[in-house]
């Protein structure tokens, strides 16, 4: 807890071409833009955007473009949301080996109330 992160970690969207498909020059351009206005941290698949409607392939896709834009220059934090607690120890993993500094844990979708979050 001594290094809590500080000042702006920017929340990158997942951007598409006109084919549906994720669009590699968009989100390469994206990361530049974040560090070139000052951003001091990068986090991606943002929850309240698409990583509920990401498939695993295109999250993993995203976190390797980032980590390799990034190349470095700032931590970067990635949401990890599964459905169950295994699947989210598996996509933590992920994360940690392709190069993510920190994660943000969101509920697994199987627990739905309290009661269920603490079986977890």
């Amino acid at each position: 807890m001594s290094q809590l992160p500080r000042g702006v970690h920017t929340i990158v969207y997942a951007l598409f071409d006109a084919e549906s498909r994720l669009d590699r020059h968009a989100m390469r351009r994206q990361i530049e833009v974040c560090i070139a206005q000052g951003a001091v941290g990068i986090t991606t698949l943002g929850l309240a955007t698409e990583v509920r409607h990401l498939s695993q392939e295109q999250q993993r896709q995203i976190i390797g473009w980032n980590v390799e834009d990034i190349a470095g220059r700032l931590p970067l934090g990635v949401t990890i949301f599964a459905p169950t607690p295994d699947e989210q120890i598996e996509r933590i993993q992920h994360a940690s080996i392709a190069g993510a500094d920190w994660v943000i844990l969101q509920a697994p979708a199987s627990a739905t109330d309290e009661a269920s979050l603490v079986d977890v």
